[in-house]
């Protein structure tokens, strides 16, 4: 499918001590013809591009993926975009991170296709592969035009179980953000809260000194979080 790069075989394995410019250039040789791909320079970032004409239920159709490259590391996995397409392609919750459409959140207003599991990714691999995978990708969107059924019927990437061990603490350090986050913009709102209900008492000039003539205190409940991330309230007073 796609160009023809089966004379590249031998080649896939290449010296991982390649410098940056030589990798591109190695790369942009198996991609194919200097002036079909182009190292380009777009979003601030270097990328390849590729033309992808299907033939199938829907007719001939054309469009373009781009493949965003890390500049200081190929270890890093590259952003795969459907940079141009026959119609727009689709938005909202499953085309924008979905696991049913292999998707991830778009960049610079592009669907970014879920080419390749990060945890799997090596410096090994090519970014003609990149490419490949992407117009799987949209071989079977083509079929989910013509039927509108999810998912789509993609091959999910196989982890070792070293890779498996890394995804797991990939996701559990995830989740600790997540909940740092939501803390944080939690004691946010209240401190917000608080500081509305202070201005309200100032408003009607009722301040902490004839509060404690009547032996009164203004409590705030303020969000404490322990090390171990758990969210309690304690009460003060304000003077």
């Amino acid at each position: 499918m796609g160009t023809n790069r089966s004379e590249n075989n031998e080649t896939e394995m290449i010296h991982t001590s390649l410098g940056i410019k030589e990798r591109l250039k190695f790369e942009q040789e198996l991609l194919g013809p200097a002036d079909k791909y182009p190292i380009l320079r777009k979003n601030g970032s270097t990328c390849f591009e590729e033309e992808v004409k299907l033939n199938g239920i829907l007719g001939v159709r054309n469009y373009k993926l781009r493949v965003y490259l890390n500049d200081e590391d190929f270890n890093i996995v590259p952003d795969l975009v459907v940079c141009e397409s026959p119609e727009p392609m689709p938005v909202g919750p499953d085309w924008n991170g979905g696991h049913n459409t292999h998707t991830y959140s778009r960049i610079h207003g592009y669907l970014r296709i879920c080419h390749w599991n990060p945890v799997a990714w090596r410096k090994k691999y090519l970014i003609y592969q990149v490419f490949d995978k992407g117009e799987e990708w949209l071989e079977e969107y083509e079929k989910y035009l013509a039927t509108k059924k999810l998912p789509l019927q993609l091959k999910e990437m196989e982890l070792t179980k070293e890779e498996q061990r890394a995804a797991e603490r990939q996701l559990q350090q995830l989740v600790i953000t997540q909940r740092r986050a939501d803390y944080e913009i939690y004691r946010l709102q209240l401190n917000i809260l608080n500081q509305v209900w202070i201005d309200i008492w100032s408003t009607f000039g009722i301040t902490s000194d004839i509060l404690s003539q009547n032996n009164l205190a203004l409590v705030v409940p303020v969000l404490t979080v322990d090390d171990e991330f758990k969210g309690y309230f304690q009460v003060i007073n304000l003077y």
